[in-house]
């Protein structure tokens, strides 16, 4: 079980990692991984947007490790914002 609860607090560590690294005035684009390599770690895109979008960055998702078949849902989520 505790193992469960870390793996929940993942996502949160993600997205503060994310604001903390942003420089307001400097920082351009949020480029990440859809799904990581190798860790096959998923990213929150919807909140990584939100964040981004928020901050006035421009986002580059990089979706070479997977395959459109698996993350067809990238199209949508970039059009919602």
């Amino acid at each position: 079980m505790c193992r469960e609860r870390e793996r929940e607090r993942e996502p949160e560590k993600e997205t503060r990692a994310v604001r903390n690294a942003i420089v307001h005035g400097r920082t351009k684009v949020l480029y990440f991984e859809s799904i990581a390599n190798p860790t096959l770690e998923v990213a929150n895109i919807p909140k990584l947007y939100r964040i981004a979008h928020d901050k006035g960055i421009k986002v580059v998702v990089d979706n070479t490790f997977a395959p459109m078949v698996i993350s067809p849902a990238l199209i949508l989520v970039s059009w919602t914002f």
